[in-house]
Formats: C-alpha cells, sequence, structure tokens
C-alpha cells in the first residue's frame, strides 16, 4: 500500500483495500493510522486530494468493519464515513475503482439489512 501510495496509484490502493478480509485489516489499520493518525490528528496536514482519499479509504474499511460487525459505527460514525465517501466519489477521485467500491459495498449493506441505519443516519443530518 505504501509503494502505491508513493506513486499516487490511488485506484490501486482502493483495490488492495476492498474487498478486504479480516487478516488484511490490520495491515490496512497500520497504513490509515500512519497517514491520518490514530484520531485523525495527521489528517490536516494534508493536500486536499490526499484528505479525500484517505478520508475515502478509511470510510471503506469501517464500512467493511460493519458487515463482520453491525453494532460497530453509531449515527454519528455512519454520517461521517457515508459523507466522506460521497465526497470523494463526487470528485471524481481514484476513479473507477473507488465509485466501484462504493457501488460493491453499499450493495453488501443493503444486502445485509444495513441500509435502512446508513440512510437513517445521512437523513438525520
Amino acid at each position: 500500500l505504501d509503494r502505491l501510495w508513493d506513486d499516487y496509484q490511488f485506484g490501486a490502493v482502493v483495490s488492495e483495500i476492498y474487498p478486504a478480509d479480516r487478516c488484511s485489516f490490520e495491515g490496512v489499520q497500520a497504513f490509515i493510522d500512519f497517514h491520518v493518525g490514530v484520531y485523525g490528528e495527521l489528517l490536516e496536514r494534508r493536500a486536499e486530494q490526499d484528505k479525500r482519499i484517505l478520508r475515502a479509504v478509511r470510510s471503506l474499511v469501517a464500512l467493511q468493519r460493519v458487515l463482520m460487525r453491525p453494532a460497530s459505527m453509531n449515527p454519528g460514525q455512519w454520517r461521517e464515513v457515508l459523507e466522506d465517501l460521497e465526497d470523494a466519489v463526487w470528485q471524481g477521485v481514484a476513479f473507477p475503482e473507488l465509485h466501484e467500491a462504493t457501488g460493491r459495498l453499499m450493495g453488501e449493506l443493503s444486502n445485509a439489512g444495513l441500509l435502512p441505519e446508513a440512510i437513517e443516519a445521512r437523513l438525520e443530518h
């Protein structure tokens, strides 16, 4: 992931992150923590394009985690994750990989019965 990131291959970064299995989450989380910070403290130092893709990558991971543990996000977290993905998709970041991954992941959430929670959190704002 770091090599792809350093080479500005953001689409390839997305492809490596989604779909991810339980084993790869530890490495993906280490990548995110290194670039964003454990609490997001490093994110604001990034260029705008970097912020968008890092937020989107973090959101893809969070939604995949929800599929494994459905109660792992509160409504505020749902809203933030969906806003970050929506922003990146509308800006054309990592096209077409991010767009395809987001669509597939939303389909998985729907099949798992989790889409109402996502929509409710989004409309709550």
